[in-house]
Order: structure tokens, then C-alpha cells, then sequence
């Protein structure tokens, strides 16, 4: 997870910056990240929170399209819930 915190943390600083092109390519690799996590769910529900992430980045991808910053946020923050639904799922119940 750490890594994908870290391309997480690159696509809000890209779409701050105006990269859209650089943060098109990280949206592609988290929904990437997100699908090696769909392989590697041995619940079954892990591996659709892992699927709803892969298919917000997919979403963040065409919104990125736009350059319009208000919606690249909207669909960040689409992001980050299917994140911490997980998160707090899993996390809490492996503390």
C-alpha cells in the first residue's frame, strides 16, 4: 500500500501543478496497482473494494482529460473513499 501512496500523493500534487499529461500516466498505474490487489484478495469483498479503486482511477483518467481542476478533485476525492472504506476495514481489523 505504501506505493500506492505514493503515486496517490503524485496525482493531487500533478493536478496542482497542471502536469495533466504526468498524472494521466500515474492515474493508469494506480488503477494498475489496484488490479495486482484484485489477484491478491483472499476475501472476497477485499477484492472488490480493489476492483472500485481500479475503476476510479479508470474514471480519474477521462475526467484528467478535461484539465479542469475542480473536477480532477471530485474525482480524486472518489478515489480516496473507496480507499479509506477499505482502510477502514481492513487496517482497523488487522491492528
Amino acid at each position: 500500500m505504501n506505493g500506492q501512496d505514493v503515486v496517490f500523493d503524485a496525482i493531487k500534487a500533478g493536478v496542482k501543478a497542471g502536469r495533466w499529461d504526468d498524472v494521466r500516466h500515474e492515474a493508469w498505474i494506480l488503477a494498475e496497482l489496484a488490479n495486482v490487489n484484485i489477484q491478491q484478495a483472499k476475501e472476497e469483498d477485499y477484492g472488490k473494494f480493489a476492483k472500485d479503486m481500479s475503476d476510479r482511477c479508470v474514471d480519474l483518467t477521462r475526467v484528467l482529460r478535461k484539465h479542469n481542476v475542480d473536477d480532477a478533485k471530485k474525482a480524486i476525492s472518489a478515489v480516496s473513499q473507496t480507499c479509506t472504506t477499505c482502510h477502514d476495514r481492513y487496517r482497523k481489523k488487522n491492528d
